[in-house]
């Protein structure tokens, strides 16, 4: 996947634009060899993009400053976390019913407290309403919940980030509704739940999903995950990612907090106390994120 012809074309560091076609959508190119100890994610700080016009087209999009506050640039916020879930279902005779999500309630506390947002949203209130109300104008989305991942053509629009069920939706805001009625202005979504990274392989149009809906209605950037991640260590990574992205200085972009983020991960497992940390050098625990769109 990564020959030496093209390891000797690789700058020393800095970031590194990764355009996968097809089943390479699904690998954590990070994790690719770039030397008998080197990693390419330890190397370069990795995003990607569907296609290099889709890569042009969110870097066009107006951003925010690297000089200036980034915390005051990201308001209004959206902060979603542990929303009650959709009604249980069923498609093609399988059937999908959803639990709560403690973790997730304490990541969406933690993200609003780094932001020092007054509010944010779960159980009850964090309805799909809600949050088609906020989202058009966010600056940044953060919706820590379950995702639903169909890669069928049939049913690829069908994969949804479940939210609280109303009188008007029912908690699962597809990818259909996402392209058919939303637009979007924010400089980050994270999409902070299960293999939100994954869809519909196109051969030429890369991985048709969530991720890509959100760019097409308009996000910079969006973070997703590449597989069914663990709740405690996506917890710790997602608290660096923000401290690294809101405060390091000089200022980061996106794919190197990420970087920094995933390292410190490791790091933790190194010196970890708590005997559940130590597992966490295995790239299960950190490997599975990935900041698609602009830096």
């Amino acid at each position: 996947l990564l020959p030496p012809g093209i390891r000797a074309q690789l700058p020393a560091g800095g970031d590194l634009l990764i355009i996968p076609q097809g089943q390479l959508g699904l690998i954590p190119f990070g994790l690719l060899p770039v030397g008998s100890d080197t990693l390419l994610g330890s190397r370069f700080a990795l995003r990607y993009a569907p296609s290099l016009s889709a890569s042009i087209a969110a870097e066009d999009r107006a951003g925010i400053s690297a000089t200036s506050d980034r915390i005051r640039q990201l308001a209004p916020a959206l902060v979603v976390g542990d929303p009650a879930m959709p009604a249980p279902f069923r498609l093609d005779g399988h059937p999908y019913a959803l639990g709560d999500l403690s973790s997730a309630r304490d990541e969406g506390r933690a993200v609003a407290d780094s932001l020092g947002a007054a509010s944010w949203l779960t159980g009850a209130a964090a309805t799909e309403t809600a949050v088609r109300k906020e989202l058009s104008a966010a600056r940044l989305v953060h919706l820590a919940t379950h995702g639903i991942v169909f890669t069928s053509d049939a049913h690829a629009r069908l994969s949804f980030i479940a939210l609280a069920p109303d009188a008007a939706h029912d908690g699962r805001l597809s990818v259909g509704t996402i392209l058919d009625s939303l637009s979007l202005q924010a400089e980050l979504v994270v999409l902070s739940a299960c293999q939100t990274g994954v869809g519909d392989i196109k051969a030429a149009e890369g991985t048709l999903g969530l991720q890509r809906a959100m760019l097409a209605k308009g996000a910079r950037s969006v973070l997703v995950s590449l597989w069914n991640v663990s709740d405690e260590s996506t917890l710790f990574l997602i608290q660096r990612f923000y401290h690294h992205w809101l405060h390091d200085a000089p200022a980061v972009s996106k794919s190197e907090a990420l970087r920094r983020a995933q390292g410190d991960v490791q790091i933790e497992a190194r010196n970890a106390q708590h005997p559940d940390h130590r597992v966490w050098s295995d790239p299960f625990y950190w490997a599975a994120f990935q900041i698609v769109g602009a830096p």
